[in-house]
Order: C-alpha cells, then structure tokens, then sequence
C-alpha cells in the first residue's frame, strides 16, 4: 500500500476543484515541490551545513516561477529533458486556464490541444470521441501532475536520507 504525504493528499483534495482550480492548484504544488527539489540539492551539496542552508534559501529566494525553477533544475541536472516538457506543457495548460476567461473546462478545444501534447502518452485525444475527449484531457493532465509530484517528493525524500546518512558517517 502506498502511503501518501500530507502534500500529496492536499493535492488530491485540491484535484476534486473545478478545471480551473485542478489547473491552478495542480501547478502550485509542482512549483513548491520543485523548489524543495532544488533547495535540497543546494543543501547536499554543500554538505548540510548551516552556511549550506543560508545559501541554498538565498538561491532559491532569487528564483520565482515554475519557468524559472524548471530552467534551474534542468540546468543542475535534477529533471530530465523529458520531465523538463512535462512540466512545461503543465505550465502552459494553467498558464491557458489562468488567462483566458473563455477557458473554462478541460473540454475546451485550446485545453484538449495542449493536453494532447503531454509527452508519455501514446493516443492522441483527437482519436477520440468527441463526448470523451475532455474527461480523458483532465485524467492525463491529473496523472501527469500526480505523477511528477510523486516523483519529486521521493527524489527529495532520498536526498535527505543521503544526507542523513553523511551525517551519521562522520
């Protein structure tokens, strides 16, 4: 059975929100996410020292925005070119809700177009019927979301565990 983080089940009840909602929020804990991702990598490099905190909160201050900290935890190695488009197609799917006004579902042709462009998944939802179309754009950009959210939080996880383990070996 796999056990869920208290994040993680925020995210879920956040998930049962209108489209627009499940966009927003769906980004925002991805965002928080990726910057505990990054402050964490600044942390084991510098060997979990108190400088070594200062610095990565410092860093991690100066760069606001999913855009930002996808560029950044690309840049350090910490996602993959592959995890690097999924995030930016979650990005601009929220970025599509948050700022068109006419965007209000994801049946919403713009929405079901850029749904269709999340790498990972092999049927396009233009193969499918028009009836199903938005409800399986929702289901994929949730999974994605729920997907790289789970991922980050156990690539955090084993960092901090690495670091505990350097501690417990000097």
């Amino acid at each position: 059975m796999i056990k869920l983080s208290k994040h993680q089940l925020a995210l879920m009840r956040e998930m049962s929100e209108s489209d627009r909602g499940v966009a927003v929020a769906g980004v925002a804990f991805l965002e928080v996410n990726l910057g505990f991702l990054i402050k964490a990598h600044f942390e084991s490099s510098i060997q979990n020292s108190a400088i070594g905190r200062r610095t990565a909160e410092a860093r991690l201050k100066r760069v606001h925005g999913l855009y930002n900290r996808i560029r950044l935890a690309h840049e350090l190695g910490l996602i993959s070119c592959a995890k690097q488009e999924q995030l930016e197609r979650i990005r601009a799917i929220r970025n599509q809700f948050a700022h068109d006004i006419n965007v209000a579902s994801f049946g919403h042709e713009k929405i079901i177009a850029l749904c269709d462009g999340i790498p990972g998944w092999e049927t396009p939802l233009s193969e499918m019927s028009e009836e199903i179309r938005g409800g399986a754009a929702s289901q994929r950009y949730t999974s994605t979301v729920v997907t790289l959210h789970h991922w980050m939080d156990t690539e955090i996880n084993n960092r901090k565990e690495q670091m505990k383990d350097k501690s417990d070996n000097r």
